[in-house]
């Protein structure tokens, strides 16, 4: 869906220049939801860590750091969403 028109037509905008803006709204929710299981594994991270349960930090370390990686990307492509 288009978003946003930047610059209009017969408008001189500099090289690279944004000109539009297009959404995704499902890569948005999939964003959303992923920034919500980031957040909830590192506060289970931090909890086992309290705790001094060594097994489950190193679980819950690389569930985040998978979550982390998938979260990157969904980003990235949002950022290519302005073109």
């Amino acid at each position: 869906m288009l978003a946003r028109v930047i610059a209009g037509e017969g408008t001189r905008v500099p090289a690279g220049a944004p000109v539009l803006v297009l959404r995704n709204f499902d890569l948005e929710r999939r964003v959303v939801a992923f920034e919500r299981a980031a957040d909830s594994l590192a506060a289970r991270e931090v909890d086992a860590r309290s705790r001094g349960a060594a097994s489950d930090v190193a679980r819950l370390a690389a569930a985040r750091e998978e979550v982390s990686a998938t979260l990157a990307a969904l980003r990235g492509r949002l950022e290519q969403l302005t073109f």
